[in-house]
């Protein structure tokens, strides 16, 4: 009787065991599943912790050198002539390029996400009221205005030249381009834009076509942009004006 109680014993405890071992394997994979769980909670607390901390100082902070990151956008180097501070602590600049203390420009510095400047505007404003051949610019139209941001003036300065229809592209074009050529040659790094308008009331909402003062195209290069633009326009907005002519 003592001999069967006995291994009744031994079948329980063995038993009893397995199932022991089984829960802890089964708690142990748990336990590790929960520790995995809250490592990637944890790093993706962190990671939104610093994502938080980037945006709020592209947000709030202005530019830590402003001369020097205005100057990497613009191929240009500046500096500081005047420097005020509004009622927000925001930083109010007047800077030139260096090598021309005669251009002027304004910029606010209210963040990093937001750098208003007319650093292109009145440097064009600049080399078409120096230009030494006035005949490169008197077929151009000009306008000059301003807007006005946190209570901060800037000047906005254009140069367009109009065209009345496809058979005039290469004419304005070239005229386009060689005034562009003209600017360059006064500084090579200025990226400011001579701008083409259609006179067609269907198309003249926007300027159509732009070379940049330092384009690298050839004329004929810009001429064909400028046509394949004027066609493209032209059906975009079911136009008929000239184009079975083309």
């Amino acid at each position: 009787m003592e001999q069967k109680r006995k291994n009744y014993y031994e079948e329980f405890d063995e038993d009893n065991i397995k199932g022991v071992k089984k829960f802890n394997k089964i708690l142990s994979g748990f336990t590790k599943t929960i520790s995995v769980t809250s490592i990637i909670i944890a790093i993706a607390i962190i990671l939104y912790a610093f994502f938080t901390i980037y945006v709020l100082t592209y947000i709030f902070f202005p530019h830590g050198n402003m001369p020097k990151e205005l100057g990497e956008i613009h191929n240009e180097k500046f500096e500081i002539i005047e420097e005020k501070i509004d009622e927000k602590g925001k930083k109010i600049y007047t800077l030139s390029p260096k090598d021309n203390k005669d251009i002027q420009f304004t910029a606010y510095d209210e963040s990093k996400l937001r750098l208003d400047n007319d650093y292109r505007d009145q440097a064009l404003k600049y080399y078409i009221e120096h230009c030494e051949d006035k005949q490169l610019i008197e077929d151009f139209h000009i306008e000059e205005g301003s807007y006005s941001y946190k209570n901060v003036e800037f000047l906005t300065y254009s140069v367009q030249i109009e065209v009345n229809n496809y058979e005039e592209i290469e004419e304005k074009v070239t005229k386009m381009y060689q005034l562009a050529k003209y600017i360059h040659s006064k500084n090579e790094r200025f990226d400011g834009v001579i701008g083409l308008e259609p006179t067609n009331p269907a198309l003249k909402y926007r300027v159509m076509f732009m070379i940049e003062c330092n384009t690298q195209n050839s004329l004929e290069e810009e001429i064909e942009r400028a046509k394949q633009e004027y066609k493209k326009r032209l059906e975009e907005y079911k136009v008929e004006e000239n184009y079975n002519k083309i």
